[in-house]
């Protein structure tokens, strides 16, 4: 199915998002930091979570699942420097599974090139990033960042890449 990229600061929605998102699917969530409380930890049943920091786990768990909303919280724990193995595969295996994938991530430079790359979307709120190193590094995310950076909290602009 898709592949999204939920970008922004703590408290600018992006757990909202998430909640609005999975109401009436399947999901699965990595809840590094146990916010999503109203769901259970039993990864049989329709919405779960996982509150363990074994990512590897939650990563060949989403491969198994089929028309399920994977949510890797807090995704910057999943790379360890770099894209590759299981996690490339959960980009790549959503056409086969039915699945959409959704990475969540603090900051726009935390995110790596490749997986702007793979990612059908972009759901981009405000963030801390310095515009300098936008402008420098994903350089056609500025107009998006500086569009956001004089609106309200919760604000988001959907980027289709």
């Amino acid at each position: 199915m898709i592949n999204i990229i939920l970008i922004g600061r703590k408290g600018e929605g992006k757990s909202t998002f998430v909640r609005k998102y999975i109401a009436k699917r399947r999901a699965l969530l990595f809840d590094v930091n146990n916010e999503y409380k109203d769901l259970k930890t039993d990864n049989r049943l329709q919405r779960s979570r996982m509150v363990e920091l074994d990512h590897k786990e939650f990563i060949r768990l989403c491969l198994t699942k089929k028309n399920t909303v994977c949510v890797f919280e807090d995704a910057t724990g999943f790379l360890e420097g770099r894209l590759d193995g299981d996690f490339r595969k959960s980009f790549v295996s959503t056409r086969h599974t039915g699945n959409a994938n959704i990475y969540i991530f603090h900051s726009i430079l935390s995110v790596p090139p490749k997986m702007i790359q793979l990612s059908d979307y972009i759901i981009l709120h405000k963030t801390n990033d310095e515009r300098k190193h936008v402008e420098k590094k994903y350089p056609s995310l500025l107009k998006y960042y500086d569009y956001l950076r004089d609106k309200p909290q919760f604000s988001n602009i959907t980027i289709k890449l």
